[in-house]
Formats: C-alpha cells, structure tokens, sequence
C-alpha cells in the first residue's frame, strides 16, 4: 500500500507541496482575545494544513509477523520503560510524548485527568509500607471513570471500516481525555505486577478499545474538525474564509489532531506489546500517519511550530515499512516518539542500517533506555 496520500501525489517533493501553500506576507490579524503571540500577528497558511486531510485519518495494515521473530524482547521492555518514563515526565514536566503541554490551556485541565495525575503522583511515589493503599486508589479511580462514562448517552455511527458502533455524546477533546485517562490506569495495572490488578486491566482492556475508536470517529466527525476533513469546500463559507487561516488556530487543530493520533498509537501499541510480551504473540492493530519530525510537538507557539514546518518536511509519514523514512530523514531529525515506534515496528537489522546515517548514537540513547 502506497505511503503518499492521493492530496500529496501531485507534488515531486515537500519544497514544491511547501511553496504551493504558503502565502508570503500577512493579512489582517485574525487573533482570538485569550491569544498571547506577543502582539505579533502570525503569518497565514493556504491549503497547508497537512496534517487535517481526510486521507490522514486511515488506519493501515501492517504485517507485525513479518518482523516479530527479528524483534527481540529488550525492544518490547525498552517500549514499556518509554511509557514509563513518559508519565513521569507528565507529572514533572506537564507534558510528554503523547501529552501535549499546550492541549488543554484554553478549558484546563478535565476532571478525569486531573483524578489521573494526582492517582499516578501517588502511584510513582509508592512504598511497600504504602503499596496496597496506592493500589487501591488506583483501581477506585479506574472504576470511577467507568461509571462517569459509561451513563453517557450514545448515538449510532459507521466507523472507519463500515461496522455499526456507537458514540457517547461527547466533544473530541472530552473522549480524548477519557482516553488518556483511562489508559493511564491501565497502565499502572498491567505492568505494576500485582496479580490482582493485571486481571481486573484486562478485563478493561474491551472499554479501552471501545473509547479509542470512538475518539477516533469523533475526531474526523467533531466540529473541530468537520469543515478541514469531510468538506473541504463549505457552501457557507467564503474562499478567502476557507483558504486564509491564522497559524494559531492552524496550530491548536494540529495539537488536537495530532494527540488523538498519538493517545491512539499508544494505547493500541502498549496493549499489543503487553500481550506479546504475556503470551509470546498478537494481532497488530494498524498503523497511521502522524508527524515524525523533532521539534514540531515541543513547539511552545504557532510562530515557532510554523517556522519549523514550512521550512522542513514535517515528516507526516508512517514508520512502516522502514524503506519510506530510511529514505527521508535521519535519526537525529526524528522524535522521540517516533523513535519509540520505530523500536518495536522494526527489526535490528533495519535500525542498525538507519543508524549509519548517524553515527557516534543509537536508539536507546535518543530514547534515554
């Protein structure tokens, strides 16, 4: 299956697709009253919002047995200590990986992530004087995210794959939150090693897929994203409207896009990997396009995450097969979450070659493993 999308194959390189979408010079500001750009008005993009086209939100095959027998179990524990390591750097940092720093700053942080943070800061600070407490903590929260959700009322949809399911009535940030949420929790439960919790996550692990796919409809059906996915050319809306759209909102609908790609990635891929990891196999669940290149997630204003994008390929690929991204870039000109993909999608002969444009480093340095 080809890796270039049908909105991208009309252009030879990044630099052409680049210079057909960017505007040189600025418009009238078009700024919101929360907006803090320093009295700067950004520049404005036309038909550059790369990561929001309908053909992004596929979900590919990817053929894990091809490469599970080359993979060797210190990439599957390499994987869980990144997870590890990410939801520390959560609490310590206000953000990771997959937990963008500049997601919530409008509405703050939801409820149900709030119960997450203060739940997994005593999770990472538990003793063995303290242990059954924590962990009792850990399974009342889980059950009261359960409950909270599970009275919402649903409505009927046709997901990505054309099979009925339904949807909570909920904004794309509020199934995102629940989400990243719950998959915290389950988390903690399967690889903490009490016996106890591992059987209750498992159980668990069901809800955990229901939401994600019902995160993953809502997002291209949200009113966030409906007018840049599913109709591109709004009768409502005016060309200069459609095609002139300030780089902070173009950033905000990436942060969002891309999170719930990202939340997606990790829950599918921890739960594959925990059950390779019990019983020696498991079905991949896909692959998606999501945005490799260092630096863009860590962009702390749409100034710098615009600079960075328009004068680099984005790198908004899937890491599989390897051929595609051995060919694009380096190492180096990739972030860490994507690094961590790469660590249980490849095997050590094609990372080991990856490498060679890199040398004098190697994955588990870049990844801090």
């Amino acid at each position: 299956m080809s890796l270039v999308t049908e909105h991208q194959e009309q252009y030879s390189s990044w630099e052409e697709y680049r210079g057909r979408g960017i505007v040189q010079g600025t418009p009238e500001p078009q700024q919101d009253d929360d907006d803090d750009d320093n009295g700067i008005t950004p520049p404005t993009l036309i038909n550059s919002d790369w990561s929001l086209q309908g053909g992004m939100w596929t979900i590919h095959e990817y053929e894990l047995e091809d490469f599970q027998p080359r993979i060797g179990a210190s990439h599957w524990k390499g994987y869980v200590k990144c997870v590890k390591n990410w939801l520390h750097r959560w609490l310590t940092d206000n953000h990771c990986p997959f937990m963008h720093a500049y997601l919530y700053s409008r509405a703050g942080l939801p409820p149900c992530l709030q119960d997450a943070y203060a739940t997994l800061t005593a999770y990472m600070g538990k003793t063995e004087k303290n242990e059954e407490v924590v962990m009792q903590l850990v399974e009342y929260k889980a059950n009261s995210l359960l409950r909270q959700y599970r009275s919402l009322e649903t409505f009927p949809v046709i997901d990505s794959c054309g099979i009925p399911t339904s949807l909570a009535a909920l904004d794309t940030y509020g199934h995102l939150a629940r989400v990243q949420a719950l998959f915290i929790y389950q988390f903690i439960r399967l690889f903490d090693g009490d016996i106890r919790q591992r059987a209750q996550a498992e159980k668990l692990s069901i809800v955990l897929q229901e939401w994600r796919t019902q995160l993953w409809e809502s997002a291209k059906v949200n009113e966030y994203l409906q007018d840049r996915i599913d109709d591109p050319d709004p009768p409502t809306k005016s060309s200069d409207d459609r095609t002139h759209r300030p780089v902070t909102q173009l950033w905000r609908d990436w942060i969002l896009a891309e999170s719930v790609r990202r939340i997606w990635m990790v829950a599918n891929y921890t739960h594959t990997v925990y059950l390779i990891m019990r019983d020696g196999q498991a079905v991949c669940p896909g692959s998606i396009i999501y945005t490799l290149r260092c630096s863009l997630w860590e962009a702390v204003s749409a100034a710098e995450w615009f600079d960075l994008s328009k004068n680099k390929d984005p790198l908004f690929i899937r890491s599989d097969p390897p051929k595609t991204l051995l060919v694009k870039a380096s190492p180096v000109e990739v972030d860490e979450f994507a690094l961590s993909i790469v660590n249980i999608m490849w095997d050590s002969y094609s990372i080991d070659s990856w490498f060679t444009k890199a040398p004098g480093t190697n994955l588990q340095a870049l990844l801090h493993i």
